[in-house]
């Protein structure tokens, strides 16, 4: 079912059984429509559950918690908590989570929301990025039960014609955003406000709470679980093995997330006719997903009219150690020019080069190795020197794929997670010095701790299937743990009081 937004007259035929003592001159009113087919069909399932109480699940921002206007208990999420919106304010929230389209036959995003925002000044869109799209400019404005165009003439800082949230709305609304242009592809959102001045007083702002996600699955289809196999947010090296020519290391002077990011030459220049490879110690284990894919961000400083510098994304199979490495193509790599730069090059391999001074969002397909284990590796080749400014830089490293055929059942609190295969918990909850995980199978577990901001505080790699984490030295508060498997993937919340 397609919920459709219609700019026009709207004329329905609608066959009635009139009774006896209505005549074809009578007066009608109070006439209630109703149909079946409707968003509130039990068969919509919830992908997307989030009560807006923490910015854990949202990439790195200025928005952040306001503890004083909410609709569920917590709080919900603002632009500019505790303070009055600044001018010269540009500013996307993304929701980190991929939301996965490609099995179902409708969908839509619903959340509550309230604002105010100057006339022709302020702006809030709500976006979307298709799959395939460049994260840079890619992005598309929504509309919504509550947005309106902006005018197409009056006004300079608004994007014209587009559909925003603008004015004053005091009381929170209910909001509802048809995705269904979007069925079939894997998407990500965001909200989006822009603040370029102010008459008459600055103003409070954007408020949003509930965010929720709703499909109907294609019954021909199947809805998959899709987990994080890697996670890395780059700010060591500690999940890295670098060659004897290496010279890669952690950039704090330039990141997407704190503390920083992996950078070829972070602290020197390139040394002439070098190759030096950087490769994740874990090896990938894929034989429990489907359609897995690698993401994450980057930025160059290559020469830009010259192939004589590049970067490549190279994957090699575990169970054949003598094999090639396999140059993969993503979203911004381009080919090698023909005849290629041998040795340097061979001709059409993918490659990242030239000057990509913002960072941008990067996927690369690993769908072909899906069912095996892989081992991943950047390789950065040049003949030219240049500064330590320039060169390749990445953060926000992952692996991703969809469970095969696993139904997670989930319950609350006692942090039990079960699956046909296997039983996850965590406890005690609340506690004071420290959580037990546990699992009833062996397994590669990726565990990340994360605070009621959304800051990462602890990150574990085990093997070991009975784990003792001491939390005593944080700080009272809420937090969220999220514990990944091959098979599974749960995030909780647990109380350190």
């Amino acid at each position: 079912m397609k919920s459709l937004f219609f700019k026009s007259l709207l004329l329905l035929s609608i066959p009635m059984l009139l009774q006896s003592q209505i005549t074809e001159k009578s007066n009608l009113a109070n006439i209630s429509l109703q149909h079946s087919n409707t968003t509130s069909n039990p068969n919509y399932i919830t992908i997307v559950d989030n009560d807006c109480s923490s910015m854990a699940d949202f990439l790195p921002n200025q928005w952040g918690i306001s503890t004083s206007q909410f609709v569920s208990t917590g709080g919900s999420i603002t632009d500019s908590p505790n303070r009055l919106l600044s001018s010269g304010t540009f500013s996307p929230l993304q929701l980190e989570q991929e939301i996965d389209l490609t099995s179902v036959t409708a969908a839509f995003v619903e959340f509550k929301a309230k604002w105010e925002l100057q006339k022709f000044f302020d702006y809030v869109q709500f976006d979307v990025l298709p799959e395939g799209a460049p994260s840079f400019n890619g992005w598309e404005a929504q509309h919504g039960l509550h947005t309106k165009l902006s005018p197409v003439a009056g006004t300079q800082f608004q994007p014209l014609g587009e559909p925003i949230y603008n004015l004053v709305q005091s009381d929170w609304v209910q909001e509802k955003i048809d995705l269904s242009k979007y069925i079939g592809q894997k998407i990500h959102i965001r909200f989006y406000i822009a603040a370029l001045t102010y008459v008459g007083g600055r103003t409070d702002g954007f408020y949003f709470d509930d965010l929720k996600v709703k499909v109907l699955p294609d019954p021909d289809g199947n809805t998959n679980n899709t987990i994080t196999l890697l996670e890395d947010d780059c700010n060591s090296l500690d999940n890295f093995i670098i060659d004897d020519h290496g010279q890669w290391g952690v950039d704090t002077s330039r990141f997407l997330s704190p503390i920083g990011s992996i950078h070829d030459t972070p602290m020197s220049d390139l040394q002439n006719a070098t190759h030096t490879k950087i490769e994740f110690k874990q090896s990938i284990d894929l034989t429990s997903v489907n359609d897995a894919y690698a993401e994450f961000y980057f930025i160059n400083y290559m020469y830009p009219h010259s192939w004589d510098e590049f970067v490549q994304f190279q994957v090699k199979l575990e169970n054949e150690p003598d094999g090639d490495w396999e140059a993969l193509s993503g979203i911004n790599t381009r080919p090698a020019p023909a005849p290629g730069n041998e040795p340097w090059q061979k001709a059409g391999a993918p490659l990242y080069g030239g000057v990509v001074s913002n960072w941008i969002h990067e996927k690369v397909d690993l769908s072909k190795f899906d069912g095996q284990k892989i081992h991943i590796r950047f390789l950065r080749g040049g003949r030219k020197p240049h500064t330590g400014n320039r060169g390749f830089a990445f953060d926000n490293f992952k692996v991703k794929g969809s469970l095969k055929n696993k139904q997670l059942n989930t319950l609350n609190n006692n942090a039990l997670l079960s699956s046909t295969e296997e039983t996850l918990r965590v406890y005690p909850n609340p506690t004071s010095d420290y959580i037990i995980i546990n699992s009833s199978i062996k397994d590669s577990f990726f565990i990340t701790i994360k605070n009621a901001q959304g800051q990462k505080i602890k990150t574990i790699s085990t093997t070991n299937n009975s784990i003792k984490i001491n939390v005593s030295s944080f700080a009272n508060g809420i937090y969220f743990i999220s514990i990944q498997t091959s098979k599974t993937q749960r995030s909780i919340k647990f109380l350190k009081q």
